[in-house]
């Protein structure tokens, strides 16, 4: 969950609590209608669009760890190798559908532990 999901929830339980939804909205910077939603049973829009995406929440774990583990051993994960190993997940599993142009900022967006890791070069010594 990130930040603003996080803060989402706390004002959430802050307006259980007993302190109406327009004054925690006020106070702590989230959109009253975002509050209400959210009251209503609505999700975020990361939650809502999981379906769109090619991986899955638990091979883009995989994948983020792997771009770790890369790190670990002193290898730049390139966006072309990142690519290429997204690519091998879907085919382990029969997708052999090709990732769009963007898919690499997408993913270290919904990643930010690994967004300075892809691309970034290895100092020599």
């Amino acid at each position: 969950m990130d930040s603003r999901e996080n803060s989402i929830a706390l004002v959430l339980a802050v307006i259980e609590s007993g302190v109406s939804d327009r004054n925690a909205a006020k106070k702590y910077g989230i959109s009253r209608s975002t509050l209400q939603s959210r009251q209503a049973g609505g999700v975020s829009s990361c939650s809502a669009h999981l379906h769109q995406q090619w991986l899955s929440p638990e091979q883009e774990k995989a994948l983020s760890n792997w771009i770790l583990q890369q790190e670990a051993c002193g290898y730049a994960a390139s966006h072309a190798r990142a690519r290429e190993m997204a690519i091998f997940i879907l085919k382990f599993w029969g997708d052999t559908t090709p990732l769009g142009k963007k898919w690499v900022a997408s993913f270290r967006k919904r990643n930010p532990s690994i967004a300075s890791i892809i691309g970034k070069p290895i100092e020599s010594a």
